[in-house]
C-alpha cells in the first residue's frame, strides 16, 4: 500500500502496482479493530467501520511519500509528521465562509440536530441494526466546507419490552446541545405517550 499526499492537499491511495485506489482530500486512521499490526484508513471518523476502509497490512511494508514502514508505531508518527490529515496543504486561501457550519452551532434541540444531521448526512449506511432488525445506533458524518463532524445516536430498550425503545442518547460534536438524551415514556396497553429531552438518562 502506499498513502502519497500532494502539494494540493489530495491523499492518494495506491496498491503496490501503483494502481490508484482513492483520492482522498482528508482521512482517518486507526488500529485495526480485529487484526494485529493492521490498521484501517477511511473517511467516516469511525475506528469500527471496516465496511468503508481500506485495510492495510503494515507487516508488508507501507509506502509513506515514498519511505518504506514495516511498524505501527512507526507509521503512526511518520504520518503525524507527513501528512495533513484534513487535506489542507494546497496554498489556496481558505474559505472563512460555512453556511451549514454556521446553521449547524445554532441548533440547541435534540430533535433539530437529529433531522439537520440526517439532511446533511454522507454516510452510505448510517443506520445499524441488530440481527433481529432493531435500530441499535445511527451514525452521521457531517462533510462541511471547513470542517467535518459526527453526529452518533444510541437506542436503548426495555429489558422487560425488547421492542419498546427506553431512550436515545446523541453523542459526538453536540456541546451546544442542552438535552443529549430523548427519552420514552408509554401509557396503558404499551402506547407511545410522549417523549421528552433531558440532560443524563433517569428512569
Amino acid at each position: 500500500m502506499k498513502i502519497t499526499q500532494r502539494e494540493n492537499g489530495n491523499i492518494i491511495i495506491q496498491d503496490n502496482q501503483n494502481n490508484i485506489k482513492a483520492i482522498m482530500p482528508y482521512m482517518f486512521i486507526f488500529p485495526h479493530p480485529r487484526i494485529g499490526n493492521s490498521i484501517l484508513i477511511n473517511a467516516s471518523g469511525s475506528a469500527t467501520d471496516e465496511n468503508n476502509s481500506f485495510e492495510v497490512s503494515v507487516e508488508k511494508g507501507v509506502f509513506l511519500n515514498g519511505n518504506k514502514i514495516t511498524n505501527i508505531e512507526g507509521l503512526f508518527d511518520s504520518i503525524a509528521k507527513n501528512i495533513q490529515l484534513n487535506g489542507t496543504k494546497n496554498t489556496e486561501p481558505k474559505q472563512n465562509t460555512d453556511p451549514q457550519k454556521d446553521v449547524f452551532d445554532t441548533i440547541t434541540d435534540f430533535e433539530t440536530m437529529y433531522n439537520f444531521a440526517k439532511a446533511f448526512n454522507s454516510h452510505t449506511f448510517p443506520i445499524i441494526k441488530d440481527s433481529n432488525g432493531k435500530i441499535v445506533k445511527e451514525d452521521y458524518l457531517l462533510q462541511f466546507t471547513t470542517v467535518v463532524l459526527t453526529i452518533q445516536l444510541s437506542y436503548y430498550y426495555f429489558s422487560e419490552a425488547p421492542n419498546k425503545i427506553s431512550h436515545i442518547s446523541m453523542g459526538g460534536n453536540i456541546s451546544n446541545i442542552a438535552f443529549p438524551v430523548k427519552t420514552y415514556q408509554y401509557g396503558a396497553n404499551n402506547v407511545l405517550t410522549h417523549t421528552y429531552e433531558s440532560y443524563t438518562w433517569q428512569r
